[in-house]
């Protein structure tokens, strides 16, 4: 049983009809994003971005059949009989998304013979280069990989594919890239960053670097679910962060609980432009690198990695390709100027009109979202700032 390898990584109208799949895409990310980070977050830092994963699978969803197929497409909300909708839906939504670098690329073996039509369906839906995958020397050819990763990341993800992880029986490896680099559309005066307090929630304090801003931000004071929400936009105008932190009589765990879809879409409808807000933010580097396999097999996404199986008849008709690993590495830094390779975070302070503030001097929540569609493309969990 020879075997593929699926990556993932991170450190994204002309007519109604296009408009209704950008929706559903939205949809399907948001839905997908906080049952993936169910499974992910912890007591620690953690990010993802559920954008790049499922581009991921969508690639490899092209050629997947029966039960393979089915567990995917009720992981993320996919219809089974219409293949041309999910993959249209990726297209549009990634065309559209042109502030953020996103680059697909599949390495096939010359041992495998890989049906056309999976080939025009990356080529044509997902814009996905076709490299040569050598695994005479599985070692060099996990260097190339990795190497690919990190000139589309500028650097900011190296080593996505640990050491054994491509071998001698890899008859396929497929990747997505997504790079975002954006500068706030009301930086964060260096002059005015302090250290400051953080509480974290076992109770210690530390000192963290707090940047101060104040400016006429999207807020909301969400009562019933206990936190305020704050919007920071990014020059580009396609892309925001929103942040989340609970009151201080509330710890973010409790308030994870709490979080859905619709509820992230409430909040996100419910801002309201304000005189100004204060906004406190910590300065703060996270980088993470999670088994995608491990996430999935719990997600119920069994078949795909089970040798016997596993129905890719899609990719190649011999039914011998099983996936043997997924990896997924995202890499976040905020500062004054703003965000690189992924999301940040806002907090809000007292100014001398006493505007509303959203002071983040506890763990929060932050989600980078595409403004139009609201559609989540990383989300993320900050407990501690000062550890990365």
């Amino acid at each position: 049983m020879f075997r593929c390898v699926i990556a993932v990584l991170v450190m994204s109208l002309l007519s109604t009809s296009m408009a209704n799949n950008d929706k559903k895409f939205a949809k399907i990310l948001n839905d997908f994003n906080f049952v993936l980070m169910s499974k992910i977050s912890s007591n620690e830092n953690s990010v993802i971005s559920p954008f790049s994963v499922t581009v991921a699978l969508s690639m490899l969803y092209s050629g997947m059949k029966g039960n393979t197929k089915h567990q995917v497409a009720s992981l993320l909300h996919l219809d089974e009989a219409n293949d041309d909708q999910t993959h249209a839906m990726v297209k549009s939504f990634t065309d559209k998304i042109h502030d953020m670098q996103s680059a697909n690329k599949v390495w096939i073996s010359k041992e495998v013979n890989v049906i056309q039509s999976f080939i025009n369906t990356l080529q044509t839906n997902y814009d996905a280069t076709i490299g040569a995958l050598d695994t005479s020397n599985p070692e060099e050819a996990r260097k190339n990989i990795n190497q690919w990763v990190s000139m589309k990341t500028e650097g900011n993800i190296k080593d996505l594919f640990p050491e054994g992880s491509i071998d001698s029986l890899t008859r396929l490896v497929i990747a997505n890239a997504l790079f975002y680099k954006g500068q706030w559309s009301h930086k964060f005066d260096k002059k005015s960053t302090r250290k400051g307090d953080f509480h974290l929630d076992n109770g210690e304090t530390i000192q963290v670097d707090l940047m101060y801003n104040n400016e006429k931000y999207p807020y909301l004071k969400d009562i019933n679910t206990g936190v305020d929400v704050v919007e920071l936009p990014y020059g580009d105008k396609q892309f925001s962060m929103v942040v989340v932190v609970p009151n201080q009589n509330k710890k973010l765990s409790t308030v994870e609980q709490t979080i859905n879809s619709d509820v992230f879409s409430r909040w996100v409808n419910d801002l309201k432009a304000s005189n100004s807000v204060d906004v406190i933010l910590p300065k703060f580097t996270v980088e993470k690198q999670y088994d995608l396999k491990e996430k999935l097999l719990e997600l119920g996404i069994s078949d795909l990695f089970t040798a016997g199986v596993s129905d890719l008849s899609g990719v190649n008709d011999l039914h011998d390709l099983v996936v043997s690993g997924g990896y997924h590495k995202v890499r976040v830094e905020v500062d004054e100027e703003g965000t690189t390779a992924a999301a940040a975070t806002g907090l809000g302070i007292i100014a001398f009109s006493m505007p509303p503030q959203i002071r983040v001097d506890r763990p929060f929540l932050f989600y980078i979202i595409h403004k139009e569609s609201n559609a989540i493309i990383f989300n993320g969990k900050i407990t501690n700032p000062s550890i990365s």
